[in-house]
């Protein structure tokens, strides 16, 4: 007489089929999405050792061993990231500095 089946488990440990094609799914994702990231970020690195700031302020990228025309200025980053300006910029003057308020009554004060 053949041994009686084993009852199948109403619940597989490790989760259905799709279950599983979901999770293995959404690691390949996130692995495919930090490599491209990663790629980017090396790109951007690479791209800031070339990049020129033109007469009017316009940022250029020059592919290594391409001849730098005369009038562009290196841009420099600082220790975060960010690009830091070639010049101090100055701060604009106020309104009242150009003569604006003269053009306009000013609003008497009640004597009381």
């Amino acid at each position: 007489m053949p041994l009686p089946r084993k009852p199948r488990l109403k619940r597989s440990t490790s989760g259905t089929r799709a279950s599983r094609r979901y999770v293995r799914d959404k690691d390949r994702l996130k692995v495919m999405i930090m490599a491209r990231f990663i790629a980017l970020h090396d790109q951007i690195e690479r791209r800031k050792q070339y990049t020129y700031r033109g007469a009017y302020g316009a940022i250029s990228y020059f592919k290594p061993g391409e001849p730098i025309p005369p009038g562009y200025q290196k841009v420099e980053y600082d220790e975060d990231g960010n690009e830091t300006p070639p010049y101090v910029k100055e701060k604009a003057p106020g309104l009242t500095a150009e003569g604006f308020s003269s053009l306009f009554k000013e609003k008497e004060a009640f004597s009381g």
